[in-house]
């Protein structure tokens, strides 16, 4: 582990290819990845051939270059590229899922404790439209897959319509078993919608032979892409029920062959180059080695998850192991008189802000805070030393 974490030179990484802000120690590219100057350089290149010539660019090229970078995409993700749609991020993937599922009054939804909360909220109003109900499987800290398995299958009623998973939990940071709830969901004949923002190159899967209905995901978290780009995946029994909850002309602009994405590509008149740098940042994570950017991850994540267990006297919900972790952590503070607060001002993330300039989320999860760790190819054991240093300055203060 140790060569591992010594193979490339973090900070050499950092100065030639990200433009962190100065003075700034960066762990949460979980939430908000800072998008890397080759990546960037690509999608201005793009802005700028599109401003050159707005009408060649959108009426007589458009169509074309998205197939190409939607075609590198669907290669990198195993799949189908007529299975895919290039789509702002997770969240508005998952309205459109929840826009064209149709459901019944008395139809359940299965959800469990981990999930997104803005997936949730999605899913409550639909649910509340419909006059379906919302389960919830609760979820306790995992050994075996069965601790995830069983649960969600003792939920499972006769009504069970719908299934709602993490490929990895946000608050949590945990790797679900997924391929192991897809077969059994498969055998109960009941579909299966997953949110996977953080498993895109976090995770080498196959997304054609998962068996989803429906997959949504963002592309600026591990994958580097720019922000606001992410996709939708939709299973070919699927795509004719696909409506958009927005309407525009619903037609592909060059007069291709009709498709059930085009309700979705063209909404209005938008800059397309976050969508065209995707190759881009796939040739640059690629260029790095993504089992290196994996392993390494991993590595550094893991050597947080001690350093924070030891300092907080907590376990985190998973077990330290590739099946269950990946290049995030998350690890419960212990008990606190403090008020628990809004997330935005949580105490504890502030403290690491206002005194290092540490950027680090503390996530809520069942009423308990969590301090997320994110270990990008810029990140290093300074990174977890100064993270360390500036805990042991805000014990008593902050938890």
């Amino acid at each position: 582990m140790t060569d591992l974490l010594q193979l490339n030179d973090a900070t050499h990484i950092k100065r030639n290819f990200w433009k962190i802000a100065d003075g700034v120690t960066y762990l949460n590219h979980g939430s908000f990845g800072p998008t890397p100057l080759p990546v960037q350089e690509a999608r201005y290149q793009w802005s700028q051939r599109l401003a050159a010539n707005p009408m060649n660019g959108f009426v007589r090229e458009l169509d074309h270059e998205v197939e190409l970078a939607k075609s590198a995409l669907a290669s990198f993700l195993k799949c189908s590229p007529n299975d895919l749609l290039f789509i702002e991020n997770a969240t508005t993937a998952m309205n459109v899922v929840a826009a064209s599922f149709e459901l019944r009054p008395g139809d359940e939804v299965l959800f469990n404790d981990h999930e997104y909360g803005a997936v949730r909220r999605i899913w409550e109003r639909a649910c509340t439209v419909a006059g379906a109900k919302l389960v919830t499987a609760n979820l306790r800290p995992f050994h075996d897959p069965s601790d995830v398995i069983e649960p969600l299958l003792d939920a499972v009623t006769p009504r069970t319509r719908l299934v709602i998973l993490s490929h990895v939990t946000s608050a949590t940071a945990t790797i679900f078993p997924i391929r192991e709830l897809m077969a059994e969901f498969k055998q109960r004949e009941i579909p299966v919608v997953i949110d996977g923002p953080h498993a895109i190159a976090m995770q080498d899967f196959s997304l054609g032979e998962l068996g989803a209905a429906f997959y949504c995901a963002s592309l600026h978290k591990w994958l580097c892409a720019p922000l606001g780009t992410g996709f939708l995946y939709v299973a070919p029994e699927w795509q004719s029920k696909v409506r958009a909850p927005m309407l525009s002309w619903g037609r592909p602009v060059a007069g291709h062959a009709a498709t059930w994405q085009d309700e979705l590509r063209w909404q209005g008149t938008r800059d397309p180059d976050h969508y065209l740098a995707v190759p881009t940042a796939i040739q640059f994570m690629e260029s790095f080695g993504l089992d290196h950017f994996r392993n390494r991850g991993f590595a550094l994540a893991c050597e947080a998850r001690a350093m924070l267990e030891d300092i907080f006297g907590t376990k985190a919900i998973a077990p330290a192991d590739r099946a269950w972790s990946g290049t995030m952590v998350a690890v419960p503070l212990p008990p606190s008189q403090l008020p628990l607060p809004k997330a935005d001002s949580d105490p504890l993330q502030v403290g690491l802000w206002e005194t290092a300039r540490i950027e680090a989320p503390v996530m809520f999860w069942n009423g308990t805070r969590h301090l997320r760790i994110s270990c990008h190819l810029y990140n290093d054991r300074q990174d977890l030393r100064l993270l360390e240093e500036t805990l042991k300055k805000l014990h008593g203060r902050c938890w």
